[in-house]
Formats: structure tokens, sequence, C-alpha cells
């Protein structure tokens, strides 16, 4: 015996998992002994092979120990070409205990912005992707647009095992050409379904989510347009009473921040206008009727209402923050559908003598999931970031060499 270790790998049983409508993907903790030994040299058996094909093992060859040496492959086990040199030519080496090697996280897809509102979305393969090894390989960038960052993509692939590569167009998500009998490009198993901001893009995207993304990002850069600031109200008076008796800190202070929702929004389940936090929930139904009656006593017939409102109360008084034409700063959310509603703003901006509608307005006619955000919102153009450079990996790798 040369060696014995414990590790993880993802192992691929597709016929059995997809004939099931599950995962293909299988977890598996495997406990190896591993055996030096001297026989023939013989290729593999046909039984072995039918079951290496079940397994995704993609091909068998032999080494010498000079070829395991400079191998530039990942090893299974990675200390393999120093077992066998510490074997004397006398035989019977004691086996080592390598103990337990967790699997390798794959490297986390890469979600990269491209002049206009286009994106390309790439992760790296771990052992998950059907279209390694496939004969001929697939051509992960056929048919991609003319605008996709070709030099960096090409550099990109030539030294990295890609899964997949996706790019932004045409309102959709798409990659190249596969043929019929690829079923897993590695997607599923990188981009976790559970608390991964790349997945919250898509989903956001794919649900026409970034006409809120793009719409807050002009909203973030306007200013609110010069309007006499609203008189003190009944209204005001009793939110911050309510505020008192429900809302209070240790110390005595309350805040409270809120943004308007249309119940003509489809985002808006509710079906009655209300409001929500910055986390995107709902506020209660008597906090909200209380905003709602301070909204109406702000209002004025031509410039509209305000859309965000923030209520600081202390000892010393009440101050009141409104804003009617941008997203303002104390404003805490950080996702799109919790900073911007089109369907809410486009009624709103609908309700305005055209002179209280701020120049981003204009965004909420545009088809942007489609045509992309506008030029003079994206980040001008700036060169790709560096292919990495290939290294040897620092840890066993995560699946059989290849």
């Amino acid at each position: 015996m040369l060696c014995t270790w414990e590790h993880d790998f993802t192992s691929p049983k597709l016929s059995t998992a997809l004939e099931q409508g599950g995962t293909p993907l299988v977890p598996v903790r495997q406990h190896e002994h591993i055996y030096l030994a001297q026989g023939p040299r013989r290729d593999v058996a046909d039984g072995v092979a039918a079951a290496h094909a079940d397994d995704r093992i993609l091909d068998g060859r032999w080494w010498t120990p000079a070829e395991l040496a400079a191998a530039t492959e990942p090893l299974w086990p990675p200390q393999l070409p120093a077992l066998l040199a510490a074997v004397p030519e006398s035989g019977g080496p004691a086996p080592v205990a390598l103990g337990y090697v967790p699997n390798a996280a794959p490297p986390p897809p890469s979600l990269t912005w491209v002049e206009g509102g286009r994106a390309v979305l790439h992760g790296i393969d771990n052992d998950y992707s059907e279209g390694v090894g496939l004969t001929p390989p697939v051509d992960l960038l056929a048919g991609g647009p003319d605008w996709l960052p070709w030099e960096w993509l090409i550099a990109l692939i030539s030294n990295e095992v890609l899964g997949f590569v996706y790019w932004w167009a045409d309102g959709a998500w798409g990659p190249a050409p596969y043929p019929d009998d690829l079923r897993e490009d590695g997607l599923t198993a990188i981009v976790p379904a559970d608390d991964s901001e790349v997945r919250a893009v898509l989903d956001a995207l794919t649900e026409d989510g970034a006409d809120a993304a793009v719409i807050a990002v002009a909203m973030r850069a306007a200013v609110e347009l010069p309007r006499p600031a609203p008189a003190e109200s009944p209204a005001l008076a009793r939110l911050v009473a309510w505020l008192r008796a429900n809302r209070p800190q240790a110390d005595g202070r309350c805040l409270l921040a809120a943004a308007f929702s249309d119940s003509a929004d489809s985002a808006d389940p509710y079906g009655v206008d209300g409001f929500h936090d910055e986390q995107g929930r709902r506020l209660g139904a008597e906090v909200s009727a209380l905003l709602g009656e301070l909204r109406q006593a702000d209002a004025d017939v031509s410039s509209g209402r305000w859309m965000y409102v923030r209520v600081q109360v202390t000892a010393g008084g009440v101050t009141v923050d409104r804003a009617h034409d941008h997203l303002p700063g104390w404003w805490g959310a950080r996702y799109g559908t919790h900073e911007a509603r089109p369907e809410t703003l486009a009624r709103e901006m609908a309700s305005r003598a055209r002179r209280w509608r701020p120049a981003w307005a204009g965004l909420l006619d545009e088809d942007i999931p489609r045509n992309g955000a506008p030029a003079a919102l994206c980040r001008p153009a700036t060169a790709p970031p560096p292919a990495p450079s290939p290294a040897a990996p620092a840890a066993p790798p995560s699946g059989p060499s290849r």
C-alpha cells in the first residue's frame, strides 16, 4: 500500500439523476487506498471502460514516473510523484496517511459589464461541465456578438478551463450553440441558487429589473427641483405621535424612512397604495395610512408628491426630509427593486406638469432590458482585466484529472 487519503468531489451521475428529474451533481466523500503493484502493461478492459464512461472518466493512459514528476495536469493525490520517488528499490514502503482533503471550492463566476448596458458571465469549470472533453470541443464563443471583449475572452479561455460563457444581448442571456447531448455546462452548480449576487443579477435582468437598476443610477445622480417646503400639517403631527408611541429608541429618538408604492404597480401584490422600507418590506397598515395622509397633505397639484421620506424625531424637534425628484443619499437600499419602482414612478410623473418631471423620467419609456442602458449612464470603456496566468494548483483538484 502506497498511501491512504480521504477527499470530497462532485460526481456527475447524469443518467440516473436526469431521468429522475434531479440534479446531475452528486457530492461524494471518497476513502482511497492506493497500491503500488507490478504487472504487464495492458489496455483498459472493455467492461472497465464502460464503467468509466458512466462515471464521466474521459480517457486513460500510462505515465512514466518522470512524466508524472513533470506533469502540469492536476494529480490525485497531488503528492503522487514524491510518494513514488520515495519507494526503495527493495520495495515494501510504509504506507503514508495523507489525511482528509476537502473539495476545493470553485472560483466564483465573473460578471463583466460591457459598454452599452451589456454583460458577459463566465465561470471556471470545477468538474461540473459536460462540455469539457467533448469531441469536437465546444466553442464557447461561437455566434458571439461583435461587442464581446474578444481578445480578453480568448486569452481567458487559453489559460482557464471555462465551463460556460454567457452574454446579455437582445433581452436574454444566451451561450454559444450546444450539441444536443450537452445537458449541463456548469452554470447551475457554479452559480449558487441561494444568496448569490450573480444569481440576483440574472434574475433581476430576466424579470425586467434592469429598468429599476438603471433608473436608480440616474436618480442617484439627480437633484431636487426647487419647490417651496410643505407647511406643517395635522397629518405630520399624527405621524410623529405614532412614532413616539410605537418606535421610540432607548434615548427617545425615533426614525422612519419609507418609499411610496402605487397600488397599480405590478411589483406590489397588495392592490392598495402603500410604503416599504429599505429592504423592500411593506410597512404596516397603520403607519402606511399615516404616511399616505402626510404625502397627500404635502402634495402640490402641479409639482406632484414626494416618493421618499425620512422623519426624525428628537427631544429638540422634528426633521422631515422629502425626495420628489431624486434618490436621496440617506435611502439605504442597495438593490434596484428596493430603490426605484418604474411603474410607480411612471404613474407619478404622468400626474405632474411637464416642467416638474426630472430628466431621468424619459428612461421610464425606454426598453432597457432589450436595448441596454443609455450610453450616458455607462462607465467609460476601459481595457478588460488581464487574463490570469496559469499556475499549478495549491490544493488537490476537485475532480479526476482530465
